[in-house]
């Protein structure tokens, strides 16, 4: 039996300012601070000493009433239960630490976390003990109650993502319980709902407010200035007045966590209205299932407790998503190949110092294996269930949206060395989330927009921003063919007028932008990755700022654009998903880095191909074609000069 994730995952005693005082000093005198060390210790006595102290704590606790400690002894008492049940499989202590997580998780006057941490445990025991009923009830207390909560808009962003990241695979895991209950549906629904939670905050102070506005005009100016002042951090100079005063927007000088509770406040006012009972709410299952309008999405769910493919169709007569078990699957291997597989592809893309001869046969064993072993045990299985794993007379389009570790390998790439790879049968695109495909088809697309070129050979000295890069002389003709290919629809920033002021000002008269320069990925603070412009960095968080909602197309010719956190990965932090947030309906991204040489090729034969069909529409079968052509080049045969390369939107 798999370990749960209540003895995975953090603790609600880690570290955190909002968190109470642990059981072992909550103020009652039966539980001395030797309660958790004895837990884990783990020997059958001190495990049995854990909990009777932790009972009497918890007994004292609930003679005071309303004391939030109580909800954090519960928590503490839960999981020294846990070690015991998984030590000794007493089936009494299961059930009594699955009561106390529940009573701990709904404790109203603890804190947001330690309950969120509690409804966490609460499912990954009732996964464990084989009660999936239960553990599904405790994980849709954590994501739709408790995780929106613990993610404040009144947070920094730093804050929030370090918040999310202490209930690793929250979303898959609820989604897996829901799945082992047969409810596929919820499983989608919770998937979405517990997964890219910052960026859904910002979407949500961007959604089209104009019926709003249209019956109910103050409420409406309202909500708008507090949703501007908290994308921008707070009300501007001589900012309009708060609720109550004359003015409907922000009081100067409000500070960001009472602008979360304005909105919230607003928000609730907006929803007693009629027909707005439902604003802004996630999306239910009815909702989501119209993102396979125009062609089937495989969701790759990956979860401790099980992984499977949910995939939604919308085909008259069939169910609209169906369950693919992935039974070789597990989320540990997923989590080691994803390792193994990103460390050789960075390492043979290193020329100083160079792999020898014996290194590189080995990596690239890595990479085939890893590519090999996809195919086998999800890629396949999807593209049979779908009726796709032969080669047909059209190559058909399919989008995926993995989960966890996946997300940061190339699913498109999957297959046997000598054998068809899923390249080879359909055409792939990607997806953060459901809704932001829902999104990105919502409006047409534009003929013949203006493109706005941007090329750094080689940062400024001393920008600071990416320490010491090699010039990239590809650059040069990348700009010099857009300029040529797109006449007198081309605006170009280049080396030394490539400067960040100067970059965003051109943004929202350009549908199009390229991006042809640095890329730089920063593994500990996934919103600081950026691409290097002449004077500095253009950062995740700098793009996601940017309100561009008539911009088409982002092709981000630069190395790992595309490439999340691990610690975050369902939060999708990465270059390609903010330019979609920050408007754009197509982006083109990179999972590692760029071969300089072939790069210009590629995004030739890219523009070649749309410029022929006459709009955006057809990126993801240009790109295709671009890499399939790069494919059948001796020299780029291998998935590492080729397989970087992905599609995010319609």
């Amino acid at each position: 039996m798999p370990r749960p994730p209540a003895a995975a995952a953090p603790r609600p005693e880690g570290a955190g300012a909002d968190r109470p005082r642990s059981a072992a000093t909550a103020g009652s005198a039966a539980s001395p601070p030797s309660s958790p060390a004895l837990r884990e210790r783990g020997g059958p006595g001190d495990l049995d000493a854990s909990v009777d102290l932790l009972r009497g704590t918890v007994d004292d606790l609930n003679g005071r009433h309303g004391d939030p400690n109580i909800a954090h002894a519960r928590s503490e008492l839960g999981y020294a239960l846990v070690r015991r049940f998984q030590a000794q499989g007493r089936p009494e202590d299961g059930y009594e630490a699955e009561q106390a997580f529940r009573q701990s998780a709904g404790t109203e006057a603890a804190s947001i976390r330690t309950r969120l941490f509690s409804a966490f445990h609460w499912g990954g025991l009732g996964m464990e003990r084989g009660d999936a009923p239960a553990a599904l009830t405790g994980y849709r207390t954590a994501v739709d109650v408790l995780l929106p909560r613990l993610a404040d808009r009144g947070l920094p962003r730093a804050s929030r993502l370090a918040q999310i990241a202490q209930v690793p695979r929250l979303a898959s895991d609820a989604a897996a319980a829901a799945t082992a209950v047969g409810d596929l549906p919820g499983a989608v629904r919770l998937l979405e709902q517990g997964r890219s939670v910052i960026w859904s905050q910002l979407l949500q102070t961007r959604t089209d407010r104009t019926v709003l506005r249209e019956r109910h005009s103050a409420l409406a100016a309202e909500f708008d200035a507090i949703c501007a002042a908290l994308e921008t951090g707070g009300p501007g100079p001589g900012g309009p007045g708060p609720v109550g005063r004359p003015g409907p927007g922000p009081e100067q000088g409000e500070q960001p966590w009472q602008l979360s509770e304005r909105f919230d406040d607003v928000l609730t006012r907006i929803r007693r209205l009629d027909d707005f009972e439902h604003f802004l709410e996630p999306p239910t299952f009815g909702e989501l299932r119209r993102v396979a309008d125009d062609g089937p999405v495989a969701v790759i769910n990956i979860s401790a407790h099980r992984c499977d493919a949910l995939i939604l169709r919308s085909v008259p007569g069939v169910p609209p998503v169906a369950l693919v078990p992935l039974a070789g699957v597990t989320a540990a291997e997923v989590d080691q190949r994803a390792t193994e597989f990103l460390a050789a592809v960075e390492r043979l893309s290193r020329v100083s110092p160079e792999p020898g001869p014996a290194e590189k046969v080995r990596l690239t064993k890595r990479i085939d294996d890893t590519l090999a072993w996809l195919w086998t045990e999800i890629t396949r299985p999807v593209l049979a269930a779908l009726g796709l794993d032969r080669p047909g007379a059209t190559t058909p389009r399919l989008w995926w949206c993995p989960t966890g570790a996946l997300a940061q390998l190339p699913l498109h790439a999957a297959g046997p060395k000598d054998g068809p790879r899923v390249i080879d049968l359909v055409v792939s695109s990607y997806t953060p989330t459901l809704n932001s495909l829902i999104r990105a088809r919502a409006r047409p697309a534009t003929p013949r927009p203006h493109l706005l070129g941007v090329g750094v050979r080689q940062s400024a000295p001393g920008d600071g921003s990416t320490g010491a890069q090699p010039e990239l002389p590809g650059v040069s003709v990348e700009l010099a063919m857009l300029a040529d290919l797109f006449g007198d629809r081309y605006s170009g920033r280049a080396d030394r007028d490539a400067v960040l002021s100067g970059v965003l000002a051109d943004l929202p008269a350009h549908p199009w932008v390229h991006f042809a320069c640095h890329g730089v990925h920063s593994a500990t603070d996934p919103a600081a990755s950026h691409l290097a412009l002449y004077d500095g960095p253009l950062p995740v968080a700098g793009v996601a700022e940017q309100d561009l909602s008539g911009a088409e197309l982002a092709f981000l010719s630069a190395c790992h654009t595309a490439l999340g956190n691990r610690r975050l990965a369902d939060e999708a932090v990465h270059l390609a998903a903010a330019f979609q947030l920050a408007g754009y309906q197509h982006v083109v991204g990179t999972l590692w880095a760029l071969d300089d040489g072939p790069a210009p090729h590629v995004a030739r034969d890219f523009y070649r191909s749309l410029e022929t069909a006459g709009s955006a529409a057809d990126s993801a079968r240009a790109l295709h074609d671009a890499v399939q052509r790069l494919r059948r080049e001796p020299d780029h045969r291998a998935p590492l000069h080729w397989a970087s390369y992905v599609h995010l939107g319609p």
